[in-house]
């Protein structure tokens, strides 16, 4: 791709950032093997941090998702944070801490952000984005108190990939393994890695609710709507062990995060292999 092509899309996320915080930037299947936050956008921010304010005042620098540096980029920011200007301050946003490199987060003063409440959650999204009552609250359940998570999972596709995260548990646990590849390369066909990063967050959640049911917690269930679809699974399949599937999905989300052959991500799932 061209590099005036890419800078085209980026600038294009960037205005959708600014017009919506709370949603996440998603980029095109062409652009995932690219850095989201590479060198140049780095030296474009020392310029930028060198350039004198006018009228006085203060110059907040906001890197969002700043686990998507490269290794390059990270490494150009050290000297800025080490020995920020006077009148500039650097924040970084995460919600990957352990994706950083040590050297940045050591030159970071951390604050953690509390978690909204379901009640905040859910009155946003009635009032601003307009989602019905009812779907508003099982949305504010499942995002774990982030506004951004919700949106994610309002997304007109969330039915239909909690179907898939449904069919990818079914996938997970087929002992023929050739009906378990089949079902692997239907899902690589069909989908992206974002997509597939979707439908393995939602698994996680469904796993979650599966072990709320054995544990006799069906009032804390986050997909209320099918709690009859986990209970019958759970009746199908007592014996599967939730914790080594919870483990697996986190471990598969973190591959698509670094840019993983997507069909070893699928692979990695698969309960029938070793951690």
């Amino acid at each position: 791709m061209k590099e005036e092509k890419y800078n085209e899309i980026l600038r294009e996320r960037a205005i959708q950032r600014l017009q919506n915080p709370y949603r996440s930037v998603l980029f095109t299947p062409e652009l995932t093997t690219l850095p989201v936050i590479g060198i140049e956008s780095i030296r474009s921010i020392k310029q930028e941090s060198r350039l004198m304010l006018f009228g006085g005042g203060e110059r907040f620098i906001l890197i969002s998702q700043a686990e998507k540096m490269t290794v390059p980029a990270a490494n150009s920011l050290l000297k800025l944070l080490e020995e920020p200007p006077a009148d500039t301050t650097l924040l970084l946003t995460t919600s990957f801490q352990n994706q950083m490199l040590s050297t940045l987060l050591s030159r970071c003063q951390r604050l953690r952000l509390d978690m909204l409440s379901e009640k905040d959650i859910e009155e946003a999204l009635i009032r601003r984005w307009e989602v019905q009552a009812e779907r508003a609250r099982i949305l504010a359940r499942m995002s774990g108190g982030s506004m951004q998570r919700a949106l994610e999972l309002s997304d007109g596709d969330f039915e239909w990939r909690r179907d898939t995260a449904f069919q990818l548990l079914e996938t997970l646990i087929e002992k023929n393994p050739i009906a378990q590849i089949e079902g692997f390369e239907t899902l690589q066909k069909n989908m992206d890695k974002t997509e597939i990063r979707e439908v393995l967050q939602i698994l996680l959640l469904l796993l979650r609710d599966l072990q709320n049911l054995r544990l006799e917690k069906a009032g804390q269930l986050l997909n209320v709507d099918r709690r009859r679809q986990l209970e019958a699974f759970q009746t199908k399949h007592p014996a599967l062990d939730l914790d080594l599937a919870s483990r697996r999905a986190l471990r598969a989300i973190d591959f698509i995060q670094k840019n993983v052959y997507l069909p070893l991500v699928l692979f990695s799932l698969d309960q029938q292999h070793p951690n």
